[in-house]
């Protein structure tokens, strides 16, 4: 096999598998990790089961892969949202503002945000969801200092701030009203006011 060929074939594999995995985080967004199974990503895929199981061995390790994807993903989104603002305080006003905005769109944020994966017993997303706002804390105050337990501590704090707001639908146009609760309760309760 040529260079080229094996480059082609390798660019075709990872946009294969790439393929999947959005399929997954779609499918993810609309039915839940309760209602998506291979079925439903192959045909969102555009490819068949047998090309799924070609990429992922199991639903499990492809649901953990694309969970771990869109968590990414969704750090990014609220960092390049945040980044630009002043202060650190502003930073994690106009995160909340984004994540919740979000939330109104995508249904699966608002749901909470611990479940199973079938087949397994393993719980995913509080961990990674510690990991995330860890994450975004990171980049969004400048000097976030502390020991891990104080770290996670904090991640915990906003995660647990945000599944509560979000749990509640909204009117939109009340940026103001978020803003003033992330500055008066959320911040404080981070000890960060």
């Amino acid at each position: 096999m040529s260079d080229s060929n094996a480059f082609s074939s390798l660019t075709s594999a990872v946009s294969t598998r790439d393929q999947i995995l959005n399929a997954t985080m779609v499918c993810l967004i609309h039915h839940g990790p309760k209602g998506t199974n291979i079925s439903s990503i192959a045909t969102q895929a555009n490819v068949s089961r047998p090309t799924v199981y070609a990429y992922f061995e199991t639903l499990p390790e492809l649901l953990q892969e694309a969970i771990s994807r869109g968590t990414q993903l969704l750090c990014q989104s609220i960092t390049e949202h945040a980044r630009s603002q002043p202060t650190a305080e502003d930073r994690l006003v106009a995160a909340f503002e984004h994540i919740l905005s979000l939330s109104q769109q995508v249904d699966v944020l608002r749901q909470p945000m611990s479940f199973h994966l079938p087949d397994t017993d393993r719980d995913v997303l509080p961990d990674e969801a510690i990991i995330a706002a860890r994450q975004v804390l990171a980049h969004l105050l400048d000097d976030l200092s502390g020991d891990d337990d104080q770290l996670n501590e904090m991640a915990e704090t906003a995660v647990r701030f945000f599944l509560s707001l979000a749990a509640f639908k909204r009117p939109l146009g009340r940026d103001a009203d978020i803003a003033g609760y992330v500055r008066r309760v959320i911040l404080p309760a981070m000890g960060l006011a």
